[in-house]
């Protein structure tokens, strides 16, 4: 008999962290290294040396709603490989095994609706680049 889907893994993020992170000091190395300094980047590009709090406390909300985007889809692509690359490799770790159909499709449609509500949130803002 398989198991049911956590809950937990219809939040964002829960599924690359139990599966691929794994642990807090992980994730806390990777927000500092990676998304961090992609953040600092991309505020610097846009704004320059014009800092204020009122541009940098808009800049972080549409920044968020677009990580929030990006990360469903990215995990969505997660979820997918774990499901096709078995077929292709010798030894497989078989992350999806225990889960039932309607798991699975909980799971995509849980992703694609992070995705909706965050591009819905971003259409008139800088997300898109029209800030």
């Amino acid at each position: 008999m398989k198991g049911t889907m956590r809950w937990f893994h219809l939040l964002l993020y829960a599924y690359a962290y139990t599966t691929r992170i794994k642990s807090i000091r992980a994730l806390v190395i990777r927000l500092a290294t990676e998304y961090f300094v992609i953040l600092w980047v991309v505020y610097y590009s846009l704004y320059g040396s014009h800092f204020g709090w009122n541009t940098l406390s808009s800049f972080l909300i549409h920044a968020v709603f677009a990580y929030v985007a990006f990360w469903a889809l990215y995990e969505l692509g997660y979820f997918i490989n774990d499901a096709v690359s078995i077929r292709f490799e010798q030894s497989p770790t078989l992350r999806l095994a225990h889960l039932r159909r309607q798991d699975i499709w909980l799971f995509l449609a849980s992703r694609v609706l992070w995705f909706g509500f965050a591009v819905s949130f971003c259409l008139d803002g800088p997300c898109l680049g029209r800030g």
